[in-house]
Parts: C-alpha cells; structure tokens; sequence
C-alpha cells in the first residue's frame, strides 16, 4: 500500500496527463456552447436594429380588451416573425443540452472515472480493480441494518474490490436519501417533497469468514454519551432496532451502541481484542457504524463533499490536486480497515 505522500509524485506523472486531455474536452464543450450563445444573441441584436429602422416590431403587438379580445379598428402590424425565430432558437438549445451536452457529459464524466479511479486504486494496491458498472446495491446497503429510515433515493457510484490476503473487500461511495413530505396544509402551492440525506460515504463490505445465524449492528452512540442513563433508555425504547446488547469494554460502549437478534452470537463475534480494535478504527475513520450480517462485515464511512468527485463539475476546471488526493486518504482508509480489524486472521471458519 503506498502511503500519502508518495501520491503527489503519481499524480504529476500519471493522473495529470489523462486530467490535460479531459480538460482539453471540457473546454471544448464550452467553446461551442459560447459560440452558439454569441450567434443567438448577435442574431436577435441584428432583427431588433433592422425591425428599428423599418418601423416593425420584433413580435406583435396587439391592444386588447378585457376579456383578452383584439380591440376593433387596429391598424394590422407587419412582424418579421421574430416570436418564432426566438422559439426555434430556443428549442435549439433544450435539443442540444438533452441530445448532445448531455450525452457528452456522461461520456466525460465515465471517462474520468474509468481511468483515474481506476489508477488510484492500483497505485493504492494491485490487487484492487474499480468497475464502474457494479456497485454496492440498495438492497444490500439495507440488509446491512445500520440505518433505519426508508431509502427514497440511492446512488452507488462505481465499486473498488479485490482480495486482500485471504479477506475479499468491496467499497463505493454511497449517497441514501430520505424522501420527506414538504405539504403544507394552509397553502396548496406549497405542496412537495425534498429529500434529506440518511448517508453519504464510503460503504465497505468485507468477507468475515463465517456465517452468522443473526445480526449484529454497531452504531455511533450519541445518546449515551450525551444522557447518560436515560440515553440508555432510549436506546432500549428505540422500536426501529433490535436488542440493545451491552458488553464490558468501557470505552467502547461510550463510543458505541449495540443492536442484535442474538445475544450470545453477538459477545462471541465482538471479542475484546475485536472491540479495541473498532476503537482504534473509530480513532481514525470518524463516525463509522459497523454491522455483521450473513458472512459480511458492513461498515460504514462517512464523507464530505469530495465523495462525488468524479462526477465533473463541468464549470470548473479538473485539473486540481486536492480533490484527488483527498479521494486517495477514502482509499487507503478503506483498505487499511483488513489490517485495522484483523479480518485475514481467521479464527472462524464457515458452516
């Protein structure tokens, strides 16, 4: 695994090349998209000064009266047909942002995460590989149990996998949202939905080498930390999640509140060395919750606002190293989580 500051080197020498190019068609793109905009201006500027000097106007004007009726004994006005040439201008540019800017901009956008995604990732480890056609589906971010409100929206945007030692991994950035009603009662107009983020990060999947009858889930404690007792009777009240389940290592449950179906399986699973090492990784990756389910182990990472970062922002330039290498820390985290958990030490084996 190469370390942080052995990616500015690879950056210069590798992923700088292929961002020139890919900068190149972006400003391409929005070369023709100018010209196009001068062209519509320049067209309408030259019918309004020759409708001016003849004494036409650009579009007709009729008096009306009101019930919208034309008045009588109007003289009749000779238009240009101005009005239609701003619809077909118009027209011309939804056509092209759905049938060619569009198009173009997914094509740039999967470009530039097939190739740059896809050397970070064997820069980070040449057993990783990144396929932009998989992901990590909805179904499978909710049978990990780690969160509970319901998905009205979700994006998984591409997946890293690969074996590492004797553990298979697989992550992507994930974006779950809730869908929330915004109907106000005293104004009809007002009437809508807006959708509130549930999750945006990392989720890691991992091969925990033995299959679990029940599941166990691990979330961030606020809770308890911020109430104390009565947090924990919260906890015990929550009708969203299983069991609440308490263990003896103090500092992890300050840390920590533990959900399962099955007590036993669960002390079993969450070892002490396991807990401290949850601890350690908590330490390191922020706010992460964790669940065991099937033969998986889920954890999820938060992120900030560098998680889509290879869906272009068309109207910013790409080549800029923070980003990437801000994408790179995601990848190493993710990866170092095998060695973090002690996943390749196989203490169980599968029934």
């Amino acid at each position: 695994m190469k370390s942080v500051e052995e990616f500015k080197p690879f950056y210069n020498s590798t992923l700088l090349p292929v961002l020139e190019q890919l900068e190149a068609e972006r400003k391409k793109m929005f070369k023709i998209i100018g010209w196009y905009a001068v062209a519509v201006v320049a067209v309408l500027l030259i019918m309004m000064i020759v409708n001016l000097s003849n004494g036409t106007p650009l579009v007709d004007v009729v008096a009306v009266d009101g019930q919208g009726n034309p008045l009588p004994g109007q003289p009749k006005q000779e238009t240009s047909g101005g009005i239609n040439l701003i619809f077909f201008l118009g027209l011309g540019g939804v056509l092209g942002y759905f049938f060619w800017f569009k198009p173009k901009r997914v094509e740039l956008g999967n470009q530039l995460k097939n190739e740059i995604t896809n050397k970070i990732a064997k820069f980070a480890d040449e057993r990783l590989h990144f396929d932009l056609n998989k992901n990590i589906s909805q179904g499978e971010y909710q049978q990990s149990k780690m969160f509970v409100k319901p998905v009205g929206r979700y994006a998984s945007d591409g997946v890293i996998s690969g074996t590492l030692g004797e553990t298979t991994i697989r992550f992507s950035p994930i974006l779950a949202e809730e869908k929330v009603s915004t109907d106000d009662s005293n104004n009809p107009r007002d009437k809508g939905v807006t959708y509130e983020t549930i999750f945006k990060g990392i989720l890691f999947v991992a091969d925990f080498n033995k299959h679990f009858n029940g599941r166990t889930v691990v979330v961030t404690d606020e809770a308890e930390r911020k109430l104390g007792s009565f947090g924990t009777f919260l906890q015990k009240m929550n009708p969203s999640r299983d069991t609440l389940i308490k263990l003896d290592n103090i500092e992890f449950e300050k840390l920590f509140a533990v959900y399962g179906t099955d007590q036993v399986e669960a002390h079993y699973i969450l070892s002490h060395s396991l807990m401290e090492r949850i601890v350690e990784l908590r330490k390191k990756a922020g706010l992460i919750n964790l669940s065991f389910v099937g033969s998986h182990i889920y954890i999820a990472i938060p992120a900030g606002e560098n998680l889509h970062l290879f869906e272009p922002r068309f109207y910013k330039t790409l080549i800029s190293y923070q980003p990437f290498l801000d994408y790179y820390r995601y990848v190493l985290l993710a990866i170092s989580i095998v060695e973090a958990l002690n996943l390749n030490t196989r203490i169980w084996t599968k029934e």
